[in-house]
Protein backbone atom coordinates (compact mmCIF):
# COMPACT_ATOMS: atom_id res chain seq x y z
CA UNK A 1 0.00 0.00 0.00
CA UNK A 2 1.04 3.60 -0.63
CA UNK A 3 -0.04 6.31 1.82
CA UNK A 4 -0.93 9.78 0.50
CA UNK A 5 -1.62 12.22 3.31
CA UNK A 6 -4.62 10.62 5.03
CA UNK A 7 -5.54 8.42 2.07
CA UNK A 8 -4.16 5.06 0.98
CA UNK A 9 -3.70 3.51 -2.44
CA UNK A 10 -4.00 -0.25 -2.33
CA UNK A 11 -2.47 -2.23 -5.19
CA UNK A 12 -3.08 -5.84 -6.15
CA UNK A 13 -3.17 -8.09 -9.19
CA UNK A 14 -6.20 -9.74 -10.76
CA UNK A 15 -6.05 -12.75 -13.03
CA UNK A 16 -8.54 -11.57 -15.66
CA UNK A 17 -10.32 -8.51 -16.96
CA UNK A 18 -13.56 -10.35 -16.14
CA UNK A 19 -12.90 -9.65 -12.44
CA UNK A 20 -13.50 -5.96 -13.10
CA UNK A 21 -16.79 -4.33 -14.05
CA UNK A 22 -16.88 -2.78 -17.54
CA UNK A 23 -18.31 0.54 -16.37
CA UNK A 24 -15.77 0.84 -13.56
CA UNK A 25 -12.88 -0.02 -15.90
CA UNK A 26 -13.95 2.24 -18.75
CA UNK A 27 -14.02 5.24 -16.42
CA UNK A 28 -10.22 4.96 -16.52
CA UNK A 29 -10.11 4.92 -20.32
CA UNK A 30 -9.56 8.19 -22.13
CA UNK A 31 -11.26 8.82 -25.46
CA UNK A 32 -8.03 8.17 -27.39
CA UNK A 33 -7.26 4.87 -25.64
CA UNK A 34 -9.74 2.49 -27.29
CA UNK A 35 -7.28 -0.42 -27.31
CA UNK A 36 -7.43 -0.45 -23.50
CA UNK A 37 -11.22 -0.40 -23.28
CA UNK A 38 -12.82 -3.28 -21.39
CA UNK A 39 -14.46 -4.89 -24.42
CA UNK A 40 -11.26 -4.77 -26.51
CA UNK A 41 -9.13 -6.28 -23.72
CA UNK A 42 -11.79 -8.92 -23.14
CA UNK A 43 -11.63 -9.89 -26.83
CA UNK A 44 -7.85 -10.28 -26.51
CA UNK A 45 -8.39 -12.50 -23.48
CA UNK A 46 -10.83 -14.71 -25.39
CA UNK A 47 -8.28 -14.98 -28.19
CA UNK A 48 -5.01 -15.37 -26.27
CA UNK A 49 -6.05 -16.36 -22.76
CA UNK A 50 -6.15 -14.27 -19.55
CA UNK A 51 -3.29 -12.03 -18.44
CA UNK A 52 -2.52 -10.40 -15.12
CA UNK A 53 -3.63 -6.84 -14.46
CA UNK A 54 -2.13 -4.63 -11.75
CA UNK A 55 -4.93 -2.51 -10.26
CA UNK A 56 -4.92 0.38 -7.81
CA UNK A 57 -7.86 1.34 -5.58
CA UNK A 58 -8.49 4.31 -3.35
CA UNK A 59 -11.42 4.43 -0.91
CA UNK A 60 -12.78 1.30 -2.57
CA UNK A 61 -12.76 2.87 -6.05
CA UNK A 62 -10.65 1.69 -8.98
CA UNK A 63 -8.26 4.55 -9.76
CA UNK A 64 -5.63 2.98 -12.00
CA UNK A 65 -4.47 -0.14 -13.81
CA UNK A 66 -1.57 -1.62 -15.76
CA UNK A 67 -2.31 -4.66 -17.95
CA UNK A 68 0.45 -7.29 -18.22
CA UNK A 69 1.11 -9.64 -21.14
CA UNK A 70 3.63 -12.31 -22.03
CA UNK A 71 5.77 -10.14 -24.30
CA UNK A 72 8.18 -11.36 -26.96
CA UNK A 73 11.81 -12.41 -26.67
CA UNK A 74 14.32 -12.95 -29.43
CA UNK A 75 11.82 -12.36 -32.25
CA UNK A 76 12.34 -9.69 -34.91
CA UNK A 77 9.61 -7.15 -35.44
CA UNK A 78 7.64 -4.62 -33.45
CA UNK A 79 8.81 -5.77 -30.01
CA UNK A 80 12.49 -6.41 -30.69
CA UNK A 81 14.19 -4.48 -27.87
CA UNK A 82 17.82 -5.23 -28.87
CA UNK A 83 17.12 -3.85 -32.34
CA UNK A 84 15.19 -0.78 -31.21
CA UNK A 85 17.66 0.25 -28.50
CA UNK A 86 20.96 -0.97 -29.92
CA UNK A 87 22.56 2.41 -29.10
CA UNK A 88 21.58 2.26 -25.42
CA UNK A 89 23.64 0.10 -23.03
CA UNK A 90 21.39 -2.39 -21.27
CA UNK A 91 20.27 -5.97 -20.81
CA UNK A 92 18.02 -5.92 -23.86
CA UNK A 93 18.53 -9.62 -24.62
CA UNK A 94 17.13 -10.55 -21.19
CA UNK A 95 13.51 -11.28 -20.28
CA UNK A 96 11.21 -8.48 -19.08
CA UNK A 97 7.78 -8.09 -17.56
CA UNK A 98 5.77 -6.52 -20.40
CA UNK A 99 3.06 -3.95 -19.67
CA UNK A 100 0.24 -2.82 -21.95
CA UNK A 101 -2.32 -4.71 -24.01
CA UNK A 102 -1.29 -7.89 -25.85
CA UNK A 103 0.99 -6.90 -28.79
CA UNK A 104 -0.51 -3.42 -28.77
CA UNK A 105 1.22 -0.54 -30.56
CA UNK A 106 -0.97 1.95 -28.70
CA UNK A 107 -0.69 1.87 -24.91
CA UNK A 108 -2.25 4.82 -23.12
CA UNK A 109 -2.35 5.20 -19.35
CA UNK A 110 -5.26 4.03 -17.21
CA UNK A 111 -5.68 6.52 -14.36
CA UNK A 112 -8.87 7.96 -12.94
CA UNK A 113 -9.50 11.64 -13.59
CA UNK A 114 -10.83 11.76 -10.02
CA UNK A 115 -7.54 10.65 -8.46
CA UNK A 116 -6.14 13.44 -6.26
CA UNK A 117 -2.57 12.47 -7.07
CA UNK A 118 -2.34 10.72 -10.45
CA UNK A 119 1.44 10.64 -10.11
CA UNK A 120 1.13 8.67 -6.87
CA UNK A 121 -1.26 6.21 -8.51
CA UNK A 122 1.19 5.68 -11.37
CA UNK A 123 4.07 5.29 -8.91
CA UNK A 124 2.14 2.67 -6.94
CA UNK A 125 1.20 0.72 -10.08
CA UNK A 126 4.68 0.78 -11.59
CA UNK A 127 6.30 -0.03 -8.26
CA UNK A 128 4.11 -3.12 -7.91
CA UNK A 129 4.92 -4.25 -11.46
CA UNK A 130 8.59 -3.58 -10.77
CA UNK A 131 8.37 -5.77 -7.68
CA UNK A 132 6.77 -8.59 -9.69
CA UNK A 133 9.63 -8.40 -12.19
CA UNK A 134 12.20 -8.58 -9.38
CA UNK A 135 10.43 -11.56 -7.79
CA UNK A 136 10.57 -13.38 -11.14
CA UNK A 137 14.23 -12.42 -11.58
CA UNK A 138 13.50 -10.52 -14.76
CA UNK A 139 15.66 -7.68 -16.10
CA UNK A 140 12.91 -5.15 -15.51
CA UNK A 141 9.54 -3.95 -16.76
CA UNK A 142 8.89 -2.46 -20.19
CA UNK A 143 5.79 -0.76 -21.57
CA UNK A 144 6.25 0.01 -25.29
CA UNK A 145 4.32 2.28 -27.65
CA UNK A 146 3.18 4.77 -25.01
CA UNK A 147 2.31 8.27 -26.30
CA UNK A 148 5.41 10.26 -25.39
CA UNK A 149 3.72 12.76 -23.02
CA UNK A 150 2.15 9.84 -21.13
CA UNK A 151 5.46 7.96 -21.17
CA UNK A 152 7.13 11.01 -19.66
CA UNK A 153 4.45 11.13 -16.97
CA UNK A 154 4.79 7.44 -16.12
CA UNK A 155 8.59 7.45 -16.12
CA UNK A 156 8.69 10.59 -13.97
CA UNK A 157 6.55 8.88 -11.34
CA UNK A 158 9.16 6.23 -10.49
CA UNK A 159 12.84 6.68 -9.62
CA UNK A 160 13.98 3.60 -11.56
CA UNK A 161 12.08 4.37 -14.77
CA UNK A 162 12.91 6.26 -17.93
CA UNK A 163 11.37 6.75 -21.38
CA UNK A 164 13.03 5.84 -24.67
CA UNK A 165 11.61 7.07 -27.98
CA UNK A 166 11.10 4.28 -30.50
CA UNK A 167 8.07 4.96 -32.73
CA UNK A 168 5.33 7.38 -33.77
CA UNK A 169 1.56 7.18 -34.06
CA UNK A 170 -0.45 8.69 -36.91
CA UNK A 171 -3.74 10.52 -36.44
CA UNK A 172 -5.87 12.76 -38.63
CA UNK A 173 -8.31 15.40 -37.52
CA UNK A 174 -11.57 14.83 -39.33
CA UNK A 175 -12.65 17.95 -41.23
CA UNK A 176 -16.40 18.63 -40.86
CA UNK A 177 -16.67 18.88 -44.64
CA UNK A 178 -15.24 15.38 -45.12
CA UNK A 179 -13.47 14.44 -48.33
CA UNK A 180 -13.97 17.75 -50.11
CA UNK A 181 -12.63 19.86 -47.25
CA UNK A 182 -9.71 17.48 -46.76
CA UNK A 183 -8.71 17.71 -50.42
CA UNK A 184 -8.87 21.50 -50.35
CA UNK A 185 -6.54 21.54 -47.37
CA UNK A 186 -3.78 19.66 -49.19
CA UNK A 187 -1.04 21.22 -51.26
CA UNK A 188 -1.81 21.50 -54.98
CA UNK A 189 0.63 18.69 -55.78
CA UNK A 190 -0.86 16.33 -53.17
CA UNK A 191 -4.42 17.28 -54.12
CA UNK A 192 -3.80 16.37 -57.78
CA UNK A 193 -2.37 13.00 -56.75
CA UNK A 194 -5.30 12.20 -54.45
CA UNK A 195 -7.80 13.12 -57.15
CA UNK A 196 -5.93 10.90 -59.62
CA UNK A 197 -6.28 8.02 -57.14
CA UNK A 198 -10.00 8.67 -56.88
CA UNK A 199 -10.42 8.71 -60.65
CA UNK A 200 -8.52 5.44 -61.02
CA UNK A 201 -10.58 3.88 -58.22
CA UNK A 202 -13.93 4.85 -59.74
CA UNK A 203 -12.85 4.08 -63.33
CA UNK A 204 -12.28 0.47 -62.25
CA UNK A 205 -15.98 0.20 -61.40
CA UNK A 206 -15.55 0.17 -57.62
CA UNK A 207 -18.38 1.04 -55.24
CA UNK A 208 -18.20 1.29 -51.44
CA UNK A 209 -20.82 0.77 -48.75
CA UNK A 210 -20.33 1.11 -44.99
CA UNK A 211 -21.95 -1.70 -43.03
CA UNK A 212 -21.81 -3.38 -39.59
CA UNK A 213 -19.51 -6.40 -39.34
CA UNK A 214 -22.03 -9.24 -39.35
CA UNK A 215 -21.13 -12.87 -40.11
CA UNK A 216 -21.04 -12.58 -43.93
CA UNK A 217 -18.98 -9.38 -43.79
CA UNK A 218 -16.62 -10.91 -41.22
CA UNK A 219 -16.18 -13.95 -43.50
CA UNK A 220 -15.20 -11.83 -46.49
CA UNK A 221 -13.02 -9.61 -44.33
CA UNK A 222 -11.13 -12.56 -42.81
CA UNK A 223 -10.34 -13.94 -46.26
CA UNK A 224 -9.14 -10.63 -47.71
CA UNK A 225 -7.21 -9.50 -44.62
CA UNK A 226 -5.35 -12.82 -44.63
CA UNK A 227 -4.35 -12.25 -48.26
CA UNK A 228 -3.07 -8.78 -47.46
CA UNK A 229 -1.07 -9.97 -44.44
CA UNK A 230 0.39 -12.86 -46.39
CA UNK A 231 1.92 -10.38 -48.86
CA UNK A 232 3.83 -8.79 -45.97
CA UNK A 233 5.14 -11.99 -44.44
CA UNK A 234 2.44 -12.93 -41.94
CA UNK A 235 1.50 -16.60 -41.58
CA UNK A 236 -1.75 -15.78 -39.76
CA UNK A 237 -4.34 -17.00 -42.27
CA UNK A 238 -8.08 -16.59 -42.55
CA UNK A 239 -8.66 -18.98 -39.62
CA UNK A 240 -6.78 -16.58 -37.35
CA UNK A 241 -8.96 -13.67 -38.42
CA UNK A 242 -12.11 -15.80 -37.96
CA UNK A 243 -11.01 -16.51 -34.38
CA UNK A 244 -10.24 -12.81 -33.84
CA UNK A 245 -13.70 -11.75 -35.01
CA UNK A 246 -15.33 -14.54 -32.95
CA UNK A 247 -13.51 -13.27 -29.85
CA UNK A 248 -14.63 -9.71 -30.61
CA UNK A 249 -18.19 -10.89 -31.06
CA UNK A 250 -18.11 -12.62 -27.66
CA UNK A 251 -16.72 -9.53 -25.93
CA UNK A 252 -19.19 -7.20 -27.64
CA UNK A 253 -16.54 -4.97 -29.21
CA UNK A 254 -17.50 -6.11 -32.71
CA UNK A 255 -20.70 -4.09 -32.21
CA UNK A 256 -18.46 -1.01 -32.45
CA UNK A 257 -16.97 -2.14 -35.76
CA UNK A 258 -17.88 -0.71 -39.16
CA UNK A 259 -16.63 -2.02 -42.49
CA UNK A 260 -16.05 -0.13 -45.70
CA UNK A 261 -16.84 -2.83 -48.26
CA UNK A 262 -15.55 -2.26 -51.80
CA UNK A 263 -17.23 -4.21 -54.59
CA UNK A 264 -16.35 -4.60 -58.25
CA UNK A 265 -18.15 -6.69 -60.87
CA UNK A 266 -20.49 -8.08 -58.22
CA UNK A 267 -17.68 -9.28 -55.92
CA UNK A 268 -16.21 -7.94 -52.70
CA UNK A 269 -12.58 -7.15 -53.54
CA UNK A 270 -11.48 -4.97 -50.62
CA UNK A 271 -12.51 -4.18 -47.06
CA UNK A 272 -11.50 -1.74 -44.33
CA UNK A 273 -12.57 -2.54 -40.75
CA UNK A 274 -12.70 0.35 -38.28
CA UNK A 275 -13.91 0.75 -34.70
CA UNK A 276 -15.75 3.73 -33.29
CA UNK A 277 -15.14 4.92 -29.74
CA UNK A 278 -16.33 8.22 -28.22
CA UNK A 279 -15.89 10.42 -31.28
CA UNK A 280 -12.72 8.62 -32.42
CA UNK A 281 -12.52 6.24 -35.39
CA UNK A 282 -9.77 3.61 -35.43
CA UNK A 283 -8.64 1.96 -38.67
CA UNK A 284 -7.66 -1.61 -37.79
CA UNK A 285 -7.70 -4.05 -40.72
CA UNK A 286 -7.42 -3.76 -44.50
CA UNK A 287 -7.77 -6.60 -46.97
CA UNK A 288 -7.70 -6.98 -50.74
CA UNK A 289 -8.45 -9.88 -53.08
CA UNK A 290 -5.08 -10.08 -54.83
CA UNK A 291 -5.98 -13.51 -56.16
CA UNK A 292 -8.90 -12.27 -58.24
CA UNK A 293 -8.53 -8.53 -58.84
CA UNK A 294 -5.96 -6.00 -59.97
CA UNK A 295 -5.48 -3.12 -57.50
CA UNK A 296 -6.82 0.29 -58.53
CA UNK A 297 -5.86 2.49 -55.55
CA UNK A 298 -8.32 0.68 -53.27
CA UNK A 299 -6.03 0.88 -50.25
CA UNK A 300 -5.34 4.61 -50.52
CA UNK A 301 -8.89 5.59 -51.43
CA UNK A 302 -10.64 3.38 -48.88
CA UNK A 303 -8.28 3.90 -45.93
CA UNK A 304 -7.80 7.64 -46.36
CA UNK A 305 -10.20 9.45 -48.70
CA UNK A 306 -13.47 7.58 -48.16
CA UNK A 307 -12.87 6.76 -44.50
CA UNK A 308 -12.47 10.48 -43.76
CA UNK A 309 -15.73 11.18 -45.58
CA UNK A 310 -17.48 8.47 -43.55
CA UNK A 311 -15.99 9.81 -40.32
CA UNK A 312 -17.23 13.34 -41.04
CA UNK A 313 -20.73 12.15 -41.90
CA UNK A 314 -20.97 10.24 -38.61
CA UNK A 315 -19.52 13.00 -36.40
CA UNK A 316 -16.18 11.40 -35.59
CA UNK A 317 -13.57 14.03 -34.86
CA UNK A 318 -10.34 12.00 -34.84
CA UNK A 319 -9.18 9.22 -37.14
CA UNK A 320 -6.43 6.92 -35.85
CA UNK A 321 -4.07 5.21 -38.30
CA UNK A 322 -1.48 3.48 -36.07
CA UNK A 323 2.30 3.30 -36.51
CA UNK A 324 3.08 1.76 -39.91
CA UNK A 325 3.75 3.44 -43.29
CA UNK A 326 4.24 6.85 -41.71
CA UNK A 327 5.52 8.49 -44.91
CA UNK A 328 2.30 7.60 -46.74
CA UNK A 329 0.21 8.90 -43.86
CA UNK A 330 2.17 12.15 -43.61
CA UNK A 331 1.58 12.79 -47.32
CA UNK A 332 -2.13 12.51 -46.65
CA UNK A 333 -2.21 14.99 -43.81
CA UNK A 334 -1.72 12.82 -40.73
CA UNK A 335 -0.01 14.24 -37.66
CA UNK A 336 2.73 12.02 -36.21
CA UNK A 337 3.05 11.90 -32.43
CA UNK A 338 6.09 10.36 -30.72
CA UNK A 339 5.81 7.11 -28.81
CA UNK A 340 8.22 5.86 -26.17
CA UNK A 341 8.89 2.71 -24.20
CA UNK A 342 8.90 3.10 -20.43
CA UNK A 343 11.60 0.88 -18.92
CA UNK A 344 12.41 0.25 -15.26
CA UNK A 345 15.35 -2.13 -14.65
CA UNK A 346 15.25 -4.29 -11.53
CA UNK A 347 18.98 -3.75 -11.07
CA UNK A 348 19.58 0.01 -11.16
CA UNK A 349 22.89 -0.16 -12.99
CA UNK A 350 21.85 0.63 -16.56
CA UNK A 351 21.61 2.56 -18.70
CA UNK A 352 23.50 5.76 -17.95
CA UNK A 353 21.24 8.82 -17.92
CA UNK A 354 23.36 10.41 -20.62
CA UNK A 355 22.80 7.40 -22.91
CA UNK A 356 19.02 7.83 -22.55
CA UNK A 357 19.25 11.55 -23.35
CA UNK A 358 21.54 10.92 -26.33
CA UNK A 359 19.25 8.22 -27.73
CA UNK A 360 16.13 10.37 -27.46
CA UNK A 361 17.78 13.41 -29.03
CA UNK A 362 19.19 11.29 -31.83
CA UNK A 363 15.82 9.63 -32.49
CA UNK A 364 13.97 12.96 -32.51
CA UNK A 365 16.58 14.58 -34.76
CA UNK A 366 16.45 11.70 -37.24
CA UNK A 367 12.67 11.92 -37.27
CA UNK A 368 12.81 15.69 -37.88
CA UNK A 369 15.12 15.27 -40.84
CA UNK A 370 12.97 12.49 -42.26
CA UNK A 371 9.81 14.63 -42.20
CA UNK A 372 11.17 18.19 -42.34
CA UNK A 373 9.66 18.61 -45.81
CA UNK A 374 6.24 17.99 -44.20
CA UNK A 375 6.48 19.96 -41.00
CA UNK A 376 2.73 19.99 -40.47
CA UNK A 377 3.05 16.26 -39.86
CA UNK A 378 5.41 16.74 -36.90
CA UNK A 379 3.39 17.00 -33.69
CA UNK A 380 4.36 19.67 -31.19
CA UNK A 381 5.01 16.85 -28.71
CA UNK A 382 8.35 16.26 -30.46
CA UNK A 383 9.61 19.61 -29.14
CA UNK A 384 10.16 18.08 -25.71
CA UNK A 385 12.71 15.68 -27.19
CA UNK A 386 14.69 17.86 -29.57
CA UNK A 387 18.14 19.09 -28.56
CA UNK A 388 18.24 22.64 -27.24
CA UNK A 389 18.97 23.79 -30.77
CA UNK A 390 16.47 22.59 -33.35
CA UNK A 391 18.10 20.22 -35.92
CA UNK A 392 19.28 22.02 -39.01
CA UNK A 393 17.56 21.28 -42.29
CA UNK A 394 19.38 19.10 -44.77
Amino acid sequence: MVAIRDETISVRTVESITELQPAEWDRLVTDDNFYHSHSWLLSLEYLHGPHLIVVACQKGELVGALPVWGGEHGEPGLFDLPDQFSDVPGEWDSHFLWLGAHRSVSNGLLVSTHARRPDAVLRALLDHAHGLAAERRLAGVVMPYVPAPAADELASSHPEAYALLHSADAEMEVPPGGLGEWLEGLSRKDRLKRRAELRKFHAAGNTVTWVPVDDPVAGDAARLIAQNRSRYGSDQGADWMHRSFDAQRRSGVLDQAIAGVCRRDGRTIAVLVCYGFRGHLYARYFGFDYAAARPASEYHVLVYSLALDFAAQHEFHHYHLSTSALDIKARRGAVLTPQAAVVAPTENEWPPEKAVETHNERYATTFWRRFQHRRDAISSHWNRWFPRRRPRDK
